[in-house]
């Protein structure tokens, strides 16, 4: 604030009056320029972390990439467990040499090599001979031949029947005829017998047809051949051509391989549809 002087009034010089009031405020006075700018001050504390934001959208699938070179073969695994055995074949055409076996009917052996006609048929004696299936069918009916000697009049029974073979040897009565005494009543004859019920045959099984008469008056004889070369043993031996059992007055529904005996008598017989 300034000082007023007053002007003289004629008077004697007179002292500095009292100080006057402060006068009114005078208008603001424009701003000044701006000043510069001070120094960035020390980074302040770490905030607290927002909450998650929402998961953006999928983008687009990548192009695929190269393919990765082979890895190395594993080791071979365990063998699996056998499977079931499957279904039958068809029926194969038969190797059997011989052109001349029956077009109906499986035989013991070829009509060609049934030349003898003393095959002895002792009574209580079972005579087995023995043939491979070549043909899948149901057999219904046996036939024998007599041979050189007929029965004398008259046996107490003639029986004919068949057996499957297992792998033992061991064998098993399926089928049979009804007791006949009227077989082997001549010479050279030709006898065809039912059997009490049918069996289907089974390409390549092994079967064995039996003959047995039983008589206390002459035992006939069939038609066959004699095997092995004289050999009884050597008919015995697997696959077995022949054999017999002693003591018997009617077809065993099961026979033991061990019980059977060796013989070089083969039965020509044939069994039919």
């Amino acid at each position: 604030m300034g000082v007023v002087t007053l002007p003289s009034t004629g008077g004697g010089g007179g002292g500095t009056g009292p100080q006057g009031p402060e006068g009114p405020q005078g208008p603001q006075g424009p701003a000044g320029p701006t000043g510069a700018t001070g120094a960035t001050g020390p980074t302040g504390p770490q905030g607290a972390q927002g909450p998650k934001g929402d998961t953006g959208d999928t983008g687009p699938t990548g192009p695929t990439g190269p393919t990765g070179a082979t890895g190395a073969t594993g080791s071979t695994g365990a063998t699996g467990a056998t499977g079931a055995t499957g279904p039958q074949g068809p029926q194969g055409t038969a190797a059997w040499a011989d052109n001349n076996l029956l077009a109906s009917g499986q035989e013991t052996m070829s009509r060609v090599a049934a030349r003898d006609t003393t095959i002895a048929m002792t009574s209580g004696k079972l005579l087995l001979s023995y043939f491979t299936a070549r043909k899948a069918e149901t057999v219904t009916q046996a036939r024998v031949i007599s041979g050189g000697t007929a029965a004398g009049a008259t046996p107490t029974s003639v029986l004919i029947g068949l057996y499957t073979v297992a792998g033992t040897g061991d064998l098993t009565l399926v089928s049979s005829t009804a007791n006949d005494t009227s077989i082997f009543a001549a010479t050279a004859t030709s006898y065809t017998k039912s059997f009490t019920a049918g069996h289907a045959l089974t390409i390549g099984d092994r079967y064995a047809i039996a003959l047995l008469v039983v008589t206390s008056q002459t035992a006939p004889t069939s038609v066959g051949i004699f095997g092995g070369g004289g050999s009884s043993a050597e008919c015995g031996l697997a696959p077995r051509l022949a054999g017999t059992m002693t003591g018997q007055t009617g077809l065993p529904s099961t026979i033991s391989a061990a019980s059977i005996n060796n013989t070089t008598n083969i039965l020509y017989a044939v069994v039919l549809p």
